[in-house]
């Protein structure tokens, strides 16, 4: 028949079509990788070929035509007009006729390559205060140090390290920036700017702008607002562009590392996006996360695959490939390395969950959206900021849960000066506009550098911690102009944020968080317009509003949304906790360069390889391992001395047995107030840490006993504090079944395992909350009585008696103290302090019990009404 031979005819021009794609992407992909992480054999040569092949396959002339001429077939089926018209729009995207700039095309990349090879081959890092020896450091380590070093003078000479970027690529890539307008303005276009923009997002450099000036105009005041604040408290030193990151968090970022171990960066990204429910589909995932020499100073994720769905329904599966710049021994390297997982891993989650016809909807170049590529990842990235995630995932080599203290220093540090990090990203494409709007005659290094220096003063209010010639994007073809993505998507961060919060209340461990971004964001790939996917799913139109909202939101307003969710999640635990083998649909392979440290396939299970990452190879994590040592001979404990230094221990092995070791010499965790000298000429101490425990104890217990005490009305948590004994061991009762509330007087537990029925009922009727289960198929269901008046008096007074308990055991704790600092032989002065701190603290924690009790009693009275 006529029609089946048309689409046939068509059918097959796609096949060739997606096979040809595939071939040159592939090859191209390949060599970008072996060039930027510095594998054995790679060549630049080669790179520069790959990618002319690949620019010339996109933007051949007879491509276009021979699609619209197959887009004129009256039997297309509505999936092969979908896919013609993807081809189209990406041929749109490359093609040009003019002979003049093909050859412009193939020069650049010969010069954008030669590019990458000199900013590679830079002997980048900072030469000591006073005269010292210059010491290597990529981009990362410098950052981190100007964040976390207390030396202003190592800080400062850090910020002249990434100074010395721009001087060593302003000659190079000034003719790079003349010969990408020639290339844009043959084609049309205002300048390169104006075609990138185009090109990518579907609406100009001038509608762009638009929407970043009304951004800028709204957090303009904010800006002048917290810098003058900063001085106010800080002093001027900290608008110094090496002192403002470490004035705003150095401190508390040093004493947060502990709970974010590099070893446990990947098997804690694992556990986050298991608990979100994101799948990757069967893709193969290559990661090489540790900084070395040669390698590009920038975290990336890209597809050599790319993901789609064949003629015959086969499933060709992502490969992807990515990678981040820690050290293992540095300061912030394991959240560093975290940070780039959940980031990258958002991409990657991204792209491998695109179901198309072709693999041109799932390439990441134009004419995918800049700012759709980046929501997906910012927003799941954007989860390590957030209360609820780090009372669930972070956790100390030892296993310690980070305390809310931390995050509520932290957060008074730093949301005050969130407005920073939008001032920062604003002034990326601002200064890309106007380098490309410079004339010809201008693009000069003298001027270049100036015009950063210009833009940083402009946008940021003064210098930047980041300067703007070392942010690497702006140098690269693939991501140069490429930046404002960053801002819209974090406009749409944002909005999607407050979307499901709205929905759900919470994001971290919701599973319908995944599932709505893999149907609603993910799937379509580029034939959707980002705008018009973050409408579908927020049901509004992007705008800023939602990002300043959380930018103006009141400090204490702030604390308490945070110190609640935190609460509750902390209660709640991780979905997938340690140990757990989360279910990502993929094979993971760790690498460090050419050799390969762990594969999930190879080695049984993604759990398997986390565990085998953390016993790293010492060519991947030589830094890890002198750590692991370091700490082996402080601890004073021969054995783990003896083993660190023949590898023979992890980490966790001698963290525990120092831990021990220090128990066993009279040590004690926790932080020593300073005080006046003893009469053996050390210092004398006192250690309100443990103070501070003891009546953390008290408000456990407490919590504890009150969740005893049943309402009358089913909720889930009544039955959280249970312990089932089962398999040799006491579990969590939620760790055998799911609770559901069935009716306000019922709750229903599907277990997991059906010869578990008979241990859960036996641990809820032994509980003291006067229950009475009963098996009914494959759940257990719990009615929950209503109570008399008699009971309901009973109970309110119980709720009391444990609330005095719990002051009392505080009061003790407070007088034990007390005790503790009349002797520690402390100054008068110093004496005075800490009895004033643990007098703060004894008011905080009966201040704690007595909301927890008023809670419990309002909780009582609403349910039994």
């Amino acid at each position: 028949m006529a029609a089946a031979a048309g689409s046939e005819q068509v059918a097959k021009f796609i096949e060739d079509f997606n096979t040809q794609y595939e071939k040159v992407h592939l090859a191209y992909e390949n060599d970008f990788w072996a060039t930027k992480m510095g594998l054995k054999g790679n060549s630049m040569e080669s790179h520069a070929k790959t990618k002319t092949d690949y620019d010339n396959w996109l933007s051949n002339p007879e491509h276009l035509s021979a699609v619209r001429a197959q887009l004129e077939d009256p039997d297309l089926t509505d999936e092969q007009r979908h896919v013609l018209g993807i081809f189209e729009r990406t041929f749109k995207c490359y093609i040009t006729e003019d002979p003049k700039a093909v050859q412009l095309k193939e020069k650049l990349n010969e010069l954008e390559a030669g590019l990458a090879q000199h900013r590679g081959g830079m002997q980048l890092g900072y030469t000591a205060p006073g005269g010292g020896e210059f010491t290597k450091a990529s981009s990362v380590q410098l950052r981190n140090t100007m964040r976390t070093s207390k030396d202003e003078g190592l800080r400062e000479a850090c910020y002249q390290g990434l100074r010395s970027v721009g001087p060593h690529v302003a000659e190079r890539f000034c003719e790079i920036v003349k010969l990408r307008n020639q290339l844009a303005r043959l084609q049309g276009f205002e300048d390169f700017y104006d075609m990138k923009v185009t090109q990518s997002e579907g609406f100009s450099k001038r509608v762009l702008f638009e929407m970043l000036d009304g951004l800028d105009k709204q957090t303009r005041e904010l800006m002048v607002s917290a810098r003058a604040t900063l001085a106010k408290e800080k002093g001027e030193a900290a608008l110094r562009p090496w002192n403002t990151g470490y004035m705003l968090s150095g401190d508390i970022e040093a004493r947060m590392d502990p709970y974010f171990p590099f070893e446990d960066a990947v098997d804690v990204w694992a556990r986050t996006f298991a608990g979100l429910g994101i799948g990757y589909r069967g893709a193969t995932m290559r990661l090489d996360l540790c900084d070395r020499e040669g390698k590009y100073s920038n975290g990336f994720c890209h597809w050599p695959q790319p993901a789609w769905v064949k003629a015959d329904g086969t499933w060709v599966p992502s490969l992807t490939n990515f990678t981040s710049l820690a050290t293992p021994n540095a300061i912030g390297s394991g959240k560093t390395a975290l940070n780039t997982l959940l980031h990258e891993g958002g991409h990657a989650a991204h792209f491998a969950n695109i179901v198309q016809p072709s693999p041109l909807f799932s390439q990441e170049r134009a004419p995918t959206s800049v700012a759709y590529a980046e929501n997906q990842s910012m927003f799941l990235d954007s989860l390590i900021g957030d209360a609820e995630w780090l009372a669930r995932y972070p956790r100390s080599r030892e296993g310690s849960v980070l305390p809310w203290e931390l995050i509520e220093e932290r957060l008074r540090a730093t949301h005050p000066y969130s407005v920073f990090m939008v001032r920062s990203m604003l002034s990326v494409p601002y200064f890309e506009k106007q380098l490309y709007e410079l004339p010809e005659g201008e693009v000069t290094p003298e001027r270049v550098l100036a015009l950063a220096d210009e833009v940083e003063q402009q946008v940021e209010g003064g210098l930047a911690p980041r300067p703007l010639m070392s942010v690497p994007h702006i140098l690269s073809d693939e991501s140069s102009a490429y930046y404002h993505g960053y801002v819209l998507a974090e406009m749409s961060v944002w909005q999607t944020r407050a979307y499901f919060l709205a929905k759900y209340g919470a994001i971290t461990d919701n599973p319908e968080v995944g599932r709505e971004l893999s149907e609603t964001y993910w799937r379509p790939g580029n034939g959707a317009s980002f705008l018009s996917l973050v409408e579908k799913l927020t049901g509004e139109p992007l705008t800023a509003n939602a990002w300043v909202k959380e930018l103006q939101t009141p400090m204490q307003q702030k604390v308490e949304e945070e110190r609640h969710a935190y609460k509750t999640a902390a209660a709640a635990g991780p979905k997938f906790p340690p140990g757990s083998e989360p279910d990502l649909g993929m094979r993971v392979i760790l690498v460090h360069g050419d050799d390969v440290i762990a594969d999930s396939q190879e080695d049984g299970s993604l759990q398997a390889a986390c565990a085998k990452f953390k016993h790293a190879s010492p060519v991947a994590s030589s830094a890890l391992f002198s750590a692991i040592e370091a700490l082996a001979n402080s601890s004073g404990c021969e054995e783990a001395a003896s083993q660190s230094r023949r590898g023979a221990w992890s980490f966790d092995q001698v963290a525990f047995m120092a831990k021990a070791s220090k128990q066993q010499r009279g040590g004690k965790k926790g932080a020593a107030a300073p005080a006046a000298a003893g009469a053996d000429g050390e210092a004398a101490t006192f250690d309100i840490a443990a103070t501070k425990q003891l009546m953390e104890k008290a408000i456990d217990y407490l919590q504890h006993e009150l969740a005893n005490i049943r309402t009358g009305r089913a909720t889930p948590g009544m039955l959280d504090h249970l312990k089932v004994d089962v398999y040799g061991e006491k579990l969590p009762l939620k760790a055998c079944g799911t609770v559901l509330v069935r009716d306000p007087q019922l709750l229903a537990i599907s277990v997991f395992d059906p010869s578990t029925m008979d241990a859960i009922q036996k641990a809820i009727r032994d509980s003291p909350l006067q229950l009475n289960p009963r098996a009914e198929g494959q759940e257990v269901l719990v009615p929950i009585p209503r109570p008399t008046a008699e009971t309901l008096q009973a109970m309110m007074k119980v709720c009391k008696s444990e609330a005095e308990s719990a002051k009392v055991s505080v009061r003790h704790a407070r007088k034990t103290a007390m005790d503790e600092v009349k002797k520690a032989g402390l100054s008068e002065d110093e004496r005075h302090r800490v009895e004033k701190e643990v007098q703060k603290l004894t008011d905080d924690f009966i201040s704690e019990v007595d909301r927890l009790y008023q809670e419990k009693e309002k909780s009582i009275t609403l349910h039994s009404s």
